[in-house]
């Protein structure tokens, strides 16, 4: 379906080589729907009020109605009205605007203010009938000048054309944008009915988040010279994870971030442990709880693109894991072959050493937490094709 536009004018005026007032009424513009975003930067969490920029990128772009013209080409007078068809081809586009934040039916959307636009293309094709009511060398002669002189008619109208078109663009944004919740909160939605997970899209149930093992090994010139096995362990808390960065979900991705955070994120586990923490001898085996307050993640990955059944899905092949947190509560059960008052001090030593200890441990924890991640988000890539993921709803 092709879009509608009731009205659109050019005023171009200066000392140029072309001075006129081109107006469009009731046209129709063609290929918006092949568009595709490159890239979009500048949706936090609290986006109301903020600036958010936006690349797109389209085969054709070609407005076909009715115009009117009246000014100069060259030193050449030039008017007509008729019908009139603008062609750009392979367009790409940089659109800057402020957002702002609006709630309907209980549910946040964002909308597009004070849109600035600017594009290049590689070719600009034009048809005016009926220019100089219809005299047919004047309008050839036109016809010819503004086609084999795209690039200066094109850098000439650009400043004008920019203002006329950005505002296209922001209706047209808008038209999206008041059709689909935010992407923020659509993924945290659909994080908090994940819990159970969804067989049909191949994702495991996140919480609990159910893991076999995970196992850490310090060397021997850290602090923190211990190696700890867990096993049997469940993760709470995953679909609560509100997330207030996504970049990188474009045409073609190679690297992907996503920043969330979690009030409260609870591990639970069996576990054995064998080492020395601050020169103090630990070791033990049995149940254990590690509860992480205010906890702050981001992970980068990145794909490639692979294709079966004549289709592009998206295959996770490295992640990195980075987190902050602001406590970390620790509770080992039976250290000490169950020497209640050597495991009370340790776990007291632990719990008022949090930090120093965390630091050691970070780098081997977010390693395999990553890893599990990447196992759990391979499903859904591996059984949803990324165009699907990609591409915007259709505008109706």
């Amino acid at each position: 379906m092709d879009l509608k536009i009731k009205n659109a004018t050019l005023v171009q005026e200066g000392r140029g080589a072309i001075n006129f007032v081109l107006q469009f009424r009731d046209f129709d513009f063609i290929g918006y729907r092949d568009s595709k975003i490159l890239d979009a930067r500048g949706w936090p969490e609290n986006f109301d009020g903020t600036i958010a920029e936006m690349s797109v990128k389209a085969p054709k772009f070609t407005l076909i109605g009715p115009y009117t013209i009246n000014g100069n080409l060259l030193l050449l007078p030039i008017q007509g009205s008729g019908t009139s068809n603008v062609t750009l081809n392979n367009l790409v586009g940089r659109m800057k605007f402020r957002l702002k934040k609006v709630i309907k039916d209980g549910e946040v959307y964002a909308s597009a203010e004070k849109l600035k636009l600017n594009i290049n293309i590689s070719r600009m094709y034009m048809e005016f009938e009926n220019l100089f009511n219809g005299n047919p060398e004047l309008e050839q002669y036109a016809k010819q000048f503004l086609n084999e002189n795209w690039k200066l008619v094109f850098e000439d109208i650009k400043p004008s054309a920019m203002k006329t078109f950005g505002q296209i663009w922001q209706d047209i944004l808008n038209h999206v944008l008041s059709r689909i919740p935010c992407l923020i909160q659509s993924s945290e939605e659909v994080l908090r009915s994940a819990g159970n997970g969804f067989p049909g899209l191949n994702l495991i149930p996140i919480d609990p988040l159910r893991v076999d093992k995970v196992d850490i090994r310090q060397n021997s010139e850290s602090p923190v010279n211990i190696n700890l096995f867990f096993r049997d362990i469940i993760l709470n808390g995953l679909s609560q994870l509100k997330v207030y960065k996504m970049q990188g979900f474009v045409e073609n991705p190679r690297k992907i971030e996503m920043r969330a955070r979690l009030d409260k994120l609870v591990l639970n586990a069996n576990y054995k442990a064998r080492g020395r923490i601050l020169l103090l001898p630990i070791n033990g085996e049995g149940k254990c709880n590690l509860t992480f307050d205010n906890w702050d993640a981001g992970w980068r990955f990145t794909v490639n693109k692979v294709e079966k059944n004549n289709k592009e899905y998206v295959k996770v092949e490295n992640s990195k894991l980075f987190f902050n947190t602001t406590r970390l509560h620790m509770d080992f059960e039976n250290l000490f072959n169950g020497d209640r008052a050597l495991s009370d001090n340790m776990n007291q030593f632990l719990n008022e050493n949090w930090n120093v200890i965390l630091t050691e441990l970070k780098p081997a924890l977010t390693d395999a937490i990553s890893q599990i991640l990447q196992n759990v988000i391979s499903g859904p890539f591996s059984k949803i094709p990324y165009n699907e993921l990609f591409n915007a709803p259709e505008v109706n």
